[in-house]
């Protein structure tokens, strides 16, 4: 398909590598409009729609999505802190990252 051909919305939902496959997404020309995150015998599922549009994602966008789940945030937050206690520095580091982008988004849905 060339650029021409390509619908105008997608939906998608993928079971791992969010991340990966929002920025392709957004790269292809395509902008995160809307998620929605399923909780399903005790696993997470996101279903994504996507608009053409060159609008580019902001990188907690990327990171975490647009969902606002509350519940969500707090089980990728904690899972990254799970983590940070057995993992090299490098990875550490990148978790403690993605953990105050987490506390933010946290913290603005708990003000709504």
């Amino acid at each position: 398909l060339n650029n021409k051909e390509l619908p105008p919305k997608i939906i998608l939902a993928s079971n791992n590598d969010y991340p990966l496959l929002r920025k392709f997404m957004n790269s292809i020309g395509y902008y995160l409009e809307k998620e929605l995150v399923v909780l399903e015998k005790d696993k997470y599922y996101i279903i994504m729609l996507y608009i053409k549009n060159e609008e580019k994602l902001k990188m907690s966008e990327i990171l975490f999505g647009k969902n606002n789940n509350l519940e969500y945030y707090n089980y990728m937050y904690n899972k990254n802190l799970d983590i940070l206690k057995r993992t090299s520095w490098l990875k550490k580091l990148q978790l403690h990252y993605e953990n105050i982008i987490l506390k933010k988004l946290i913290r603005s849905i708990e003000k709504k």
